[in-house]
């Protein structure tokens, strides 16, 4: 996966989107322009351009129901995740800090960002929030956005989401982060 992403850069930011919509799916399609008579979505807006929608259906490795924390890593790092972890495989468990020390998965910034690309998030949520931070951050909870979440004695260990964007790799790198 991370080579079939990485070896399609070949154009500036403004022609790669990632849209991950919720409740919000049909905007995604008006964002992308109409439908053809084969279904296929094209974006008129583009010079002509064929915009491709892809779905992705995901779900959790302890859940039956999906949650926006470990869907959003399957979706970024390509790995399935336990219930409400941000960027850890199936070895970091729930607000188990040493669990996240070996079970840290590279997202798709990370590889772009290696690959010399620039890379960019923009969000209508927090930056911390479950979803946008499957981009950057390892945590063993989604909830653990700033310090004052992290419980005491895993604050020695493990970094906050927050801290994690500014000091971390891919996070530090990232060129836009906007919300």
């Amino acid at each position: 996966m991370r080579e079939r992403f990485v070896d399609s850069i070949e154009t500036p930011f403004y022609d790669k989107r990632l849209l991950i919509p919720s409740a919000t799916l049909h905007t995604s399609y008006n964002l992308c322009g109409k439908t053809s008579a084969k279904g296929l979505w094209y974006d008129f807006r583009s010079e002509g351009k064929m915009c491709l929608i892809i779905f992705f259906q995901t779900y959790n490795l302890n859940a039956q129901i999906g949650e926006s924390s470990a869907c959003a890593t399957a979706l970024l790092c390509g790995v399935k995740a336990n219930f409400e972890t941000v960027g850890l495989d199936g070895n970091g468990k729930f607000e188990n800090c040493y669990s996240s020390f070996g079970s840290r998965v590279d997202s798709l910034a990370y590889w772009a960002q290696k690959e010399g690309k620039s890379t960019g998030l923009v969000t209508n949520t927090r930056i911390t929030h479950a979803t946008p931070s499957a981009l950057y951050a390892h945590s063993p909870s989604r909830y653990w956005e700033d310090d004052g979440k992290v419980p005491i004695p895993s604050r020695k260990s493990c970094k906050d989401i927050a801290r994690q964007l500014v000091e971390d790799d891919p996070g530090r790198y990232i060129n836009v982060s906007y919300y």
